[in-house]
């Protein structure tokens, strides 16, 4: 049998886990770019779910940045 993926918003809240050292060294402006882009990603847990990529934040940023027309930015 495959191996069973992990449910999205867990990946999301570790992932989010992993980079609160990078969060701390932000400002205040910052941090909260940082935070509205974990944000924005709940809202698309199912694409999240479908790309289950190994490495989390590339989901992440293809779910924020992944609407828009350049697509070849990640590329």
């Amino acid at each position: 049998m495959g191996r069973t993926v992990m449910p999205f918003s867990f990946v999301l809240a570790e992932e989010r886990g992993r980079w609160k050292g990078f969060r701390k060294g932000l400002s205040k402006e910052d941090q909260e770019a940082f935070d509205r882009l974990f944000d924005r990603a709940k809202f698309h847990t199912a694409a999240g779910v479908y790309m289950a990529h190994p490495y989390p934040l590339e989901t992440i940023l293809r779910i924020e940045f992944g609407p828009r027309q350049d697509r070849d930015f990640f590329r």
